[in-house]
């Protein structure tokens, strides 16, 4: 017997859901006609009134009733990073992790070009524009690992290649709670390809003599990018205690595996340098006197302001604040103050230095401690960096 018309467009209908074939459209037909009319004329009424309500977001793309959505409307994103994901699904998954507070770019699909969707199909002319204000710093792409994911990926690397923005990739590889055991072995091998300690990681190194460059070293021998900043004379650690064939042996224990730019920052043009490289930067290391990088226009404050995720790590004698701030801060000093050079040496001699730095030694390990936690707190609760102040 020949089903009513309606009953057919009904279950035609229903086929266009994912996952829905002729049988299961069926089921859920005369479920609804014969169990649930009440919840089929809510679910006929909640489409009419979501077709007719909502819209594109003026600014990300995604679904909304009004012209921005909650998100692109919030004082509490950080407009500076931009994520792009494929659909409003991703966008509610990446929110449901909790760790990302920028915001976001929804393609609604990706490129496949045998399907006929192109670069305008999925609206990166729309992105592109968006961008042209220049309050984005970071576009971070989190397409899928699919072919097509893969290749969008790509084209929008590509696409804004030259422009002063810092693209980035989410990251793939081993599942968190996975068993190697059972891991394919594709991603077992991106994980490999992908692997890293700092690697990416910049740092920009205004420290001289002990304390700046001992911090800076640690992140330069696990790979972070490091750019030590050295004055027009150089870092007089070059000249400092046992010299071999014209340079200290300190400096090669202190400064491997950085990059030397010579700057003077007491000039306009060299703080405009520092000023560029930390635009992108991670992080920057000072050990000089409390105020004089805020004399020079390169306080945390300054930099912050067009790098929100930078963090600065800053080692002094005293501290950035309290009573003894502005006075000058050696490791001897410390070391004195503490009371170490109370208990080494002799009764009947002066105090004994201790055979190392040890005052200088351990405030750059605090310091690289704190900044590897400021980092960890960066990527866990959304872009800010911080400042780590050792004494």
């Amino acid at each position: 017997m020949k089903s009513p018309t309606a009953l057919e467009e009904l279950i035609e209908a229903l086929r266009c859901l994912p996952g829905v074939g002729p049988k299961s459209a069926q089921r859920i037909a005369y479920h609804l006609l014969q169990y649930d009319k009440t919840g089929a004329a809510r679910l006929a009424q909640s489409l009419h009134g979501a077709l007719q309500s909502i819209r594109r977001c003026a600014k990300c793309n995604s679904f909304t009733e009004l012209e921005l959505c909650a998100l692109c409307g919030s004082p509490r994103r950080d407009p500076s990073q931009l994520c792009v994901v494929e659909t409003p699904g991703d966008l509610l998954m990446m929110e449901q992790t909790l760790a990302y507070h920028g915001l976001y770019f929804v393609l609604m699909g990706r490129l496949s070009p045998l399907d006929g969707i192109g670069p305008r199909e999925i609206g990166l002319d729309v992105m592109q524009r968006r961008l042209a204000d220049g309050e984005v710093k970071e576009v971070i792409v989190a397409t899928n690992f699919t072919n097509e994911g893969e290749a969008t990926a790509h084209y929008i690397s590509e696409m804004l290649k030259g422009r002063d923005l810092r693209i980035t990739r989410i990251a793939r590889g081993v599942p968190v709670g996975g068993e190697l055991e059972y891991v394919d072995t594709g991603t077992l091998a991106q994980a490999f390809v992908e692997r890293r300690l700092l690697e990416g990681l910049k740092v920009i190194e205004l420290g001289q003599l002990i304390a700046g460059p001992f911090a800076g070293k640690f992140f330069a021998e696990f790979g972070a990018e490091v750019i030590k900043i050295e004055p027009p004379e150089g870092d007089p650690l070059r000249n400092w205690r046992k010299v071999h064939q014209g340079t200290s042996l300190w400096w090669h224990v202190q400064n491997r595996n950085k990059k030397s730019v010579t700057v003077n920052l007491r000039t306009a043009e060299g703080q405009g340098i520092v000023r560029r490289l930390a635009k992108d930067a991670d992080v920057v290391i000072e050990n000089f006197r409390p105020g004089t990088l805020e004399k020079w226009g390169l306080g945390y404050e300054q930099l912050a302001a067009q790098n929100a995720g930078i963090v600065m790590l800053r080692l002094s004698g005293f501290g950035q604040t309290g009573p003894y701030r502005d006075q000058a801060g050696f490791g001897a000093i410390g070391e004195s103050m503490g009371g170490l050079r109370y208990v080494t040496g002799f009764p009947d001699r002066p105090p004994v230095r201790p055979n190392l730095s040890i005052g200088d030694a351990l405030a750059a390990l605090h310091g690289v401690i704190g900044v590897l936690m400021a980092l960890r707190h960066r990527g866990t609760h959304g872009g800010r960096g911080q400042v780590v102040d050792v004494a």
